[in-house]
């Protein structure tokens, strides 16, 4: 049996990328490709990549330590 896995988010952010650079490619073959990368994209990729190695519990914690931080917040 193939177990089909949906592409993570991170995959999916670089295949958008990589379309994007390839038709910069095809417009221009001598562009300079790293003016073609969108701000903050190393952070971004990582970003999304750490995403994927935190399970269900770590998120809900960040959700509540979230709402606990907006609610002292609200309270200033």
């Amino acid at each position: 049996m193939v177990r089909v896995t949906k592409p993570s988010k991170a995959t999916r952010f670089n295949a958008r990328i990589l379309k994007k650079l390839q038709d910069a490619i095809a417009s221009d073959p001598e562009v300079d490709l790293v003016t073609k990368l969108p701000t903050e994209y190393s952070t971004r990729l990582r970003s999304m990549r750490n995403s994927m190695k935190t399970d269900n519990n770590d998120r809900r914690l960040l959700m509540r330590l979230r709402q606990l931080r907006r609610f002292i917040l609200s309270r200033g």
